[in-house]
Parts: structure tokens; sequence; C-alpha cells
């Protein structure tokens, strides 16, 4: 798979289907509302909370709770 550098923003970097991410519709803003804005993600995924920090990709919900899964 390819690294998180060169995935397309409507790419998961985790499962590389796609992620489903409102804010990479064309028009978009810092304030369109999306799903990842209240997702919960596992440290194990990297990033915490801030879709922001996750680098140029979301996750996909089934990652994001998949990894919530096999947190202890």
């Amino acid at each position: 798979m390819s690294s998180r550098d060169t995935l397309s923003p409507t790419t998961c970097p985790r499962c590389g289907q796609a992620n489903a991410c409102a804010m990479t519709r064309p028009g978009a803003g810092p304030d369109t509302p999306c799903w990842c804005r209240n997702a919960q993600v596992p440290p194990s995924l990297g990033g915490g909370n801030d879709p922001a920090l996750w680098g140029p990709a979301c996750f996909c919900e089934a990652c994001i709770h998949a990894a919530q899964a096999d947190t202890p």
C-alpha cells in the first residue's frame, strides 16, 4: 500500500478504500460537516481525535471501528 503522503485525500490510509470524508468534496471548507469530526480515533491509528492531524487522508469509518475493537 502507498505511504500516507502519497494517498489521495479520498482514500483511507489503512485499507485503501474510499473514506467518505465530506471535506474532500469540491467547495468544502474548514466548517464543512463530516462524520470524521466526531470520530473517536484510537491511538493505534495515530493523530488523535483531530482529523487535521491524520495527514492528507481521513481513515474510513470501518477502519476506525476495527481499530476501536482492537483497543483494550
